[in-house]
């Protein structure tokens, strides 16, 4: 469930990165009606097919019997790597409106994982409140509320709550902590683009796991240093 959510993040972030590069291409901003709808019709313009709803494309879409099978398309394993590969958080790099595809697509996976999952996801997350907390399960209800919509306009509802007024609400929090977040600014009716950023992974990864024990010296290049046996001893 976790690794679920943790896909869920990744595919929108992406899809924050496609606007801001979307945005950054404006220098004096657009307003956020606009940016929507260019989002949207770059998204058009790429997909093979265009389905009529979420629901319908829910139905269309089909899952790997093995989500972490490298060598099918249709895997989450696949499409994760082709997107972080894609979308990257360098200033130079751009998302395209293919990767920003995938994203949408990956999407429908979870969704489509969910729906077909034993184990109701509302009894492992169902504590967390929507407003507070992004997951899974949050944005596939979301899905839900909008699956009859047309594909435009659901998609359109995606960009503008889930990607821009989501990532606004949750820099003005921070804001209030002390911290400067946004990557988008507001000003007289228009967005502007401050910082770019992409997607990253969320949970645990062996390497920062590593390079962290290395960076408190508690292994080394032959492994556990004496500081690492003595807190290995000590646990």
């Amino acid at each position: 469930m976790y690794q679920a959510s943790d896909l869920c993040h990744i595919a929108l972030e992406t899809l924050l990165k496609f606007t801001l590069d979307t945005l950054g291409n404006h220098s004096t901003g657009l307003p956020l009606d606009q940016l929507v709808s260019e989002c949207v019709d770059q998204i058009f313009d790429v997909a093979a097919k265009i389905p009529e709803s979420w629901a319908t494309l829910l139905q269309g879409t089909e899952t790997a019997a093995n989500p972490y099978e490298e060598s099918s398309a249709l895997s989450e394993f696949r499409f994760c790597t082709d997107i972080m590969r894609g979308a990257g958080r360098r200033i130079e790099s751009t998302c395209s409106p293919e990767i920003a595809w995938k994203a949408v697509q990956l999407l429908a996976i979870l969704h489509k994982r969910v729906r077909e999952e034993e184990h109701p996801v509302e009894a492992e997350l169902g504590g967390f409140t929507s407003e507070a907390f992004q997951t899974i399960l949050t944005e596939t209800r979301f899905l839900d509320e909008h699956a009859d919509l047309p594909f435009r306009e659901i998609l359109g509802k995606i960009i503008e709550m889930k990607i821009v007024r989501r990532h606004l609400w949750v820099a003005a929090r921070k804001f209030r902590s002390g911290d400067y977040t946004f990557l988008i600014e507001s000003d007289e009716g228009r967005l502007r683009l401050r910082e770019k950023d992409g997607p990253v992974f969320t949970n645990p990864r062996l390497g920062p796991a590593i390079t962290f024990l290395k960076d408190i010296h508690l292994i080394g290049g032959q492994g556990l240093t004496d500081y690492g046996v003595e807190a290995v001893t000590a646990a």
